[in-house]
């Protein structure tokens, strides 16, 4: 993880126009995934660079962006917000999402997120 994080301040320096992250988060634990998030806004924010994000860990894309490419067999199959392409069942679906589909079947209305303390929070918020 330490030696990633040195080859991506060292791709920074050289000021490319764009980075390629492939699967970038493979040994991190998700703790550090605010960390790298807060790290490439402020390059995008302070640089000008851009970043292309490959990656299959859905808790990781969702932490780094909300704006998602599907692409299977080279074709563009799904553009735009994460969310929307997991109730479509475009992606493989994480647990968390699993567990609100399953919920909601039987009538909890809770709001979809991969975030741990907002589906807890909702499902306090439901109780009421």
């Amino acid at each position: 993880g330490e030696l990633k994080l040195i080859l991506l301040i060292k791709a920074v320096i050289s000021n490319p126009g764009i980075i390629i992250l492939n699967n970038f988060e493979k040994g991190f634990s998700p703790k550090y995934y605010n960390l790298i998030w807060h790290f490439i806004k402020n390059i995008t924010l302070s640089e000008d660079i851009k970043f292309l994000i490959v990656s299959t860990d859905i808790k990781f894309i969702n932490k780094i962006t909300k704006k998602i490419i599907i692409i299977k067999n080279q074709i563009i199959k799904y553009q735009g917000d994460l969310i929307p392409a997991l109730k479509q069942n475009l992606i493989e679906l994480p647990e968390i999402i699993k567990f609100i589909n399953s919920a909601n079947n039987k009538g909890a209305k809770l709001t979809y997120t991969l975030d741990n303390k907002e589906l807890l929070k909702d499902i306090y918020r439901s109780l009421k």
